[in-house]
């Protein structure tokens, strides 16, 4: 089994004490599955406008690096989102958008383009994981506030089951409850980061999923 993770720091491995403690340490260790972590630090679904005079991981997008993935694979997970919130320049947008530089435009891009690429029945998102901050009191566009962060992860939503792509929704998985801090809690390292044991949790969501789906048994 073939499975491809294109994601940010979370599904980078940070939070967790080590690889092995990562969501993806675990999955790979645990099914036996070849696995392709594509997660990056900092990254985000949306593209940005901002200009820089070096590479710089802004210019590196989910639906920029989602074109350059290998072709073949059983599933492609995909857990993106707080970082189209933290940074603060990619608006929520429309349904209807389809350009990159909005949240929900760069959605709609990113499941045209993996739907074709590996068809919908491989295609998985993850939703974001609740965080500490969520209401957009630090987040500017242009000088004006962005949406709330349960605004991104409602679009998400919305946008997942209008294409008809299943998604594990850690939004609103009441075992990962939002931290109440930036210090450790019972599931996070940070206020924003899993620790080893939201990593734990995360990982179990994905094996479950690949067990409904046939494709391992418990324990292969």
């Amino acid at each position: 089994m073939k499975l491809i993770f294109l994601g940010d720091s979370i599904t980078q491995g940070v939070g967790a004490s080590d690889h092995a403690h990562s969501f993806v340490g675990i999955v790979e260790k645990e099914t036996g599955a070849r696995v392709l972590n594509a997660g990056m630090g900092s990254t985000r679904i949306a593209a940005s406008d901002l200009q820089w005079d070096e590479p710089h991981w802004h210019a590196l997008d989910f639906v920029t690096r989602a074109a350059v993935l290998p072709d073949d694979c059983d599933f492609i997970f995909v857990f993106g989102g707080t970082n189209d919130y933290g940074d603060g320049d990619a608006p929520v947008g429309d349904e209807t958008d389809k350009g990159v530089n909005t949240f929900a435009g760069a959605v709609n891009r990113l499941i045209t383009l993996l739907t074709a690429k590996y068809g919908r029945e491989r295609v998985v998102f993850i939703t974001p994981c609740r965080r500490y901050s969520e209401e957009a009191h630090f987040c500017r566009v242009n000088g004006a506030y962005v949406a709330p962060f349960p605004e991104y992860a409602g679009m998400l939503k919305s946008l997942l089951e209008k294409h008809g792509i299943r998604y594990i929704d850690l939004y609103s998985d009441p075992e990962m409850p939002r931290p109440e801090s930036t210090s450790e809690t019972a599931c996070f390292r940070d206020g924003l980061h899993p620790n080893d044991r939201g990593h734990r949790h995360i990982a179990d969501r994905v094996i479950y999923f690949l067990e409904a789906n046939g494709n391992i048994r418990a324990g292969e």
